[in-house]
């Protein structure tokens, strides 16, 4: 095992011990680990279980596999850009998007299945909670829906542009889509479109449903978020504070905060309503990629700087 890769800091200064810490308390004290094993932007981070806590790729091909507090246990290569990590199976199965048009299915660290499923780069990948289908989305505008297994059901076609994102109702049979057509489309688990939600007036780069299922969150390159009413499908709330675009976004577990970031090197935490919390400095370029550990108590972060940062 090494630990060559980390150090803690704690509110941007290194230190070598972790400290209790609370991301969502203004002026609170926090701990991070900064991760080193990438030399190219990590676009994906998901959180496993097992003996792997986080894994995370990059757009050099890695695959990293660390321990909670900072090791790095495992590695793997290929030569196509990482471009999305999702788990499934209650966080047993970690699905790799490529660019290269395929999607990796691992079983831990062990592949499963490798699948062609598109033309070209897959851009987000997430299973439905039923643990029976997952969907794909992809540069080629398409989406397409599979079998947990790897059999093709269907492809859709309804963005104009790249589909971007896609994200799963935690209860209800439906899944929203976002893309460089500024637009989020609600679908039922046949592929069918119910509703076409028109607000954000640039690319739509993350959608987000908080884990009680009453609200869907979107993010956009037009420098806002918005907060959607699943029961009205309106929006209700739009956040404004970024000063460019905002490329990712987590919600905590309890449904309560929001982390973003975008091409600014900082995370914003934002309240439910809208009210900005505190902004975590630690990397260098912009963030890419958040999530929030199952738990709530972890975020973790990947950067355009080839690392990821853990705040707790």
């Amino acid at each position: 095992m090494k630990r060559l890769f980390m150090s803690w800091f704690i509110l941007g200064l290194p230190v070598t011990t972790a400290v209790s810490a609370d991301i969502f308390t203004p002026g609170g004290r926090y701990a991070a680990c900064r991760l080193f094993g990438h030399e190219r932007p990590v676009f994906g981070i998901a959180f496993t279980r097992g003996r792997d806590h986080l894994v995370s790729g990059c757009k050099g091909g890695v695959l990293n596999y660390w321990s909670w507090d900072g090791f790095l246990l495992f590695r793997t290569r290929r030569k196509s850009p990482v471009y999305f990590l999702s788990t499934g199976d209650r966080g047993r199965k970690l699905y790799v998007a490529r660019g290269d048009g395929v999607l990796e299915i691992r079983n831990g660290r062990k592949l499963a299945r490798r699948l062609k499923s598109h033309a070209t780069n897959i851009l987000s990948v997430q299973e439905n909670p039923d643990r029976k289908t997952f969907v794909t989305t992809s540069e080629d505008r398409l989406v397409k829906l599979w079998k947990v297994g790897g059999e093709p059901l269907m492809t859709v076609e309804d963005h104009k542009q790249p589909v971007t994102t896609v994200g799963f109702h935690p209860g209800k049979m439906i899944y929203a889509t976002g893309g460089r057509d500024n637009l989020i489309k609600i679908s039922s688990r046949n592929g069918l479109v119910r509703k076409t939600l028109i607000g954000h007036t640039d690319y739509v780069w993350s959608v987000r449903f908080t884990p009680d299922g009453k609200y869907l969150l979107s993010c956009s390159k037009d420098k806002t978020i918005r907060i959607w009413d699943v029961a009205t499908w309106k929006t209700v709330r739009i956040i404004r504070g970024h000063r460019s675009d905002v490329w990712a976004l987590a919600v905590s577990a309890n449904s309560r905060f929001i982390a973003s970031g975008g091409r600014e090197s900082e995370i914003y935490i934002w309240s439910f309503r809208g009210r900005l919390i505190r902004k975590l400095k630690g990397h260098r370029k912009g963030v890419i990629s958040l999530l929030f550990s199952t738990d709530g108590k972890t975020l973790a972060s990947g950067s355009l700087d080839g690392t990821v940062i853990l705040w707790r």
